[in-house]
């Protein structure tokens, strides 16, 4: 039986909004860094640092909307999924976006990156896409929450059933 979208309305639309200006940060960023996509194939071709730098944008930027794609969907789809299926789902949506953000936090940081100077959306770009690695951090946390409290909530009924057969089976209490 399917939950109660209402008892779910403020994780969705935590969830949800959330999702949905990370993916419009994405779009940006990836929008951005198009501009520089013909001069990236060029440098590419002679450089195999250019090369490599060049697949780990576009690899990184693609794990990013991948993570996003599936969040959004999972918290659209909360409310029509039963109650059991709630913790796995934001259990794997916690680990999408935590992978997500570990992958892309390893290239797009201060340390691997450096601002260059005539390029500010490249530089928009750079910043853009370290404060996508904070929302997918954010994600995770939230997500991760949620699995928490859907699994204990999932589990405190049948743990109660539980210990309930346990004490009437036994005819004593606790101790």
């Amino acid at each position: 039986m399917p939950s109660s979208p209402f008892h779910l309305l403020p994780p969705i639309i935590h969830l949800s909004i959330t999702t949905i200006y990370t993916l419009t940060l994405s779009y940006t960023n990836i929008t951005r860094l198009l501009d520089y996509e013909s001069q990236a194939k060029t440098a590419a071709e002679w450089s195999d640092t250019a090369a490599e730098r060049l697949r780990k944008t576009r690899t990184t930027q693609a794990s990013g909307v991948v993570a996003l794609a599936a969040s959004l969907v999972s918290a659209f789809a909360l409310q029509y999924l039963p109650k059991h299926q709630l913790a796995p789902t934001a259990a794997l949506n916690a680990g999408l976006t935590g992978a997500a953000a570990w992958y892309m936090g390893r290239f797009w940081n201060e340390q691997t990156q450096v601002k260059v100077p005539f390029m500010q959306n490249f530089n928009a770009a750079v910043s853009g896409s370290e404060a996508e690695v904070m929302m997918l951090r954010r994600l995770c946390v939230s997500w991760g929450i949620a699995a928490g409290v859907w699994w204990m909530d999932a589990n405190f009924l049948y743990l109660g059933v539980t210990a309930l057969a346990w004490v009437g089976g036994k005819g004593r209490g606790w101790f």
